[in-house]
């Protein structure tokens, strides 16, 4: 591996969508999904929450947000990844789940793979640090976990 090489998680969130996290991002794979809290008048993409040792950790179905239409999972292809980010990099750690539908793999990505995110350009542009073409999924973009978790719902937009 180069120096123009990054290691990364290849997510597949279901419907075809497939979106890529920081190496050192992921820390647990939920296979059994824990019971889940619904917050009422909240958008449906991110309305659950659970308890994690001690923890309230919002849940954010990526997939749901950008087709803008809720997702069917078969209940053998609901997993969940708990990931952390800072809010800054003086920030104490956080947590936050995503949805996906298919267990994560490891992969390499290199400098030369930049390419345009996929559409919605608009609301990926709010979601994601960069993108690179996958040689089989076309477009992954990369995402960036605080922007996700910390930007208030009402001002995430697709168009």
């Amino acid at each position: 591996m180069n120096n123009n090489t990054s290691i990364a998680w290849l997510l597949g969130l279901g419907s075809n969508i497939h979106v890529a996290v920081g190496e050192r991002e992921l820390q647990y794979l939920l296979a059994d999904l824990p019971k889940f809290i619904t917050i009422p008048n909240t958008p449906t993409y991110c309305c659950k929450v659970f308890v994690w040792q001690k923890e309230i950790v919002p849940v954010i179905d990526i997939a749901q947000l950008v087709l803008g239409q809720n997702i069917t999972r078969a209940e053998n292809e609901e997993l969940i990844v708990l990931a952390t980010f800072q809010a800054n990099p003086t920030a104490s750690l956080q947590r936050g789940a995503i949805l996906l539908s298919a267990i994560p793999s490891k992969i390499y990505i290199q400098d030369q793979q930049v390419c345009e995110l996929p559409p919605p350009k608009t609301l990926w542009q709010q979601l994601a640090l960069s993108c690179f073409n996958h040689p089989e999924k076309g477009p992954v973009p990369i995402l960036s976990l605080e922007r996700i978790f910390l930007t208030p719902a009402s001002s995430l937009r697709s168009n």
